[in-house]
């Protein structure tokens, strides 16, 4: 069963920023919208503190943060390959850490500290594509091309439990033989000090979500398929295509962006993703409607570039 997923988040504060306006200069903004971005900025300064706290105990969506700090899901070296198990958990402690660096230390994050799944999964963000439902769980994606890769595309996964109960849930994705050359989750690198982890449980709790990203690299636009189960039982797997005449959702050029930067900041492809692609990757995302804390983003990585040049 597939249809389209393009609910939006509600009741969420937004500002507006017209394509004419440049995001890293907003003091030739009027005295008006000024204010509205400021009152904006008090409530996401104010948000996330008590956030922070509770993942001390608990990670965030009722998962132990003792389970957070025990997974990783693959070594960097073996992410490479066509088929991939996709974790269905992650914490959200990372973006928290990069900011406090920026903001408070003036200094860029460490490199152990820049957890792009975790960035991910800081901010409210859907997939706008094809959706498979299975006892109250559903799976959407959203394919795109890639910013820094244009031969490559970008796979967002949206994992979304039952909100009655909580279920078991195995996710694979399976690359088309014909097609796929590579694939590899963005995140989850075990670092080369960290000690062996264990693999995060399949459990997902009553209404816990997930977004994963995957970049394949294919000779064609079929990229392959998601393959899952439920409680034990076969889902409808979720076929995954890219439509290079349709244009990507704002929430997965946000994600692009999220991940853009995190490569940025780790310095995994410094001479392909430098200071440029991200701003350039910013004034897209800026011609948008922005809520509060997609805003605040915004900022933090032009304070970024700024602490960098240094």
């Amino acid at each position: 069963m597939k249809n389209s997923n393009n609910r939006n988040s509600e009741h969420e504060e937004t500002v507006s920023i017209s394509p004419q306006q440049k995001v890293f200069h907003i003091w030739t903004w009027p005295l008006a919208a000024a204010g509205v971005v400021a009152a904006a900025m008090i409530i996401v300064n104010l948000i996330p503190a008590p956030r922070a706290g509770a993942l001390d105990e608990n990670g965030g969506d009722g998962l132990n943060v003792d389970q957070i700090k025990e997974f990783v899901a693959v070594e960097s070296g073996e992410q490479s390959r066509k088929n991939i198990k996709l974790p269905i958990s992650t914490g959200k402690m990372s973006l928290a850490q990069i900011t406090k660096s920026i903001r408070e230390s003036g200094k860029l994050p460490s490199r152990q500290d820049v957890r792009i799944e975790e960035m991910l999964n800081s901010f409210s963000l859907e997939t706008k594509g094809s959706v498979a439902l299975w006892k109250g769980n559903s799976l959407g994606a959203e394919v795109i091309k890639c910013p820094w890769s244009p031969s490559g595309s970008l796979v967002f996964v949206k994992i979304r439990g039952a909100l009655d109960r909580s279920s078991r849930l195995s996710i694979e994705f399976q690359g088309n033989e014909n097609s796929v050359i590579l694939s590899r989750l963005l995140g989850y690198e075990l670092e080369k000090n960290d000690r062996e982890r264990k693999p995060m449980p399949e459990q997902m709790a009553a209404g816990q979500e997930s977004l994963v990203a995957l970049f394949v690299e294919a000779k064609s636009h079929e990229l392959g398929k998601l393959v899952w189960t439920v409680d034990g039982v076969a889902a409808p797997s979720v076929d995954l295509i890219r439509d290079t005449e349709k244009e990507a959702s704002s929430d997965s050029q946000f994600a692009a962006f999220v991940c853009g930067f995190g490569f940025w900041l780790r310095e995994e492809k410094p001479g392909i993703i430098d200071d440029a692609l991200i701003l350039g990757l910013a004034r897209e995302v800026a011609a948008e409607s922005l809520v509060a804390d997609r805003y605040d983003f915004l900022e933090l990585v032009d304070q970024a570039v700024k602490v960098k040049g240094k």
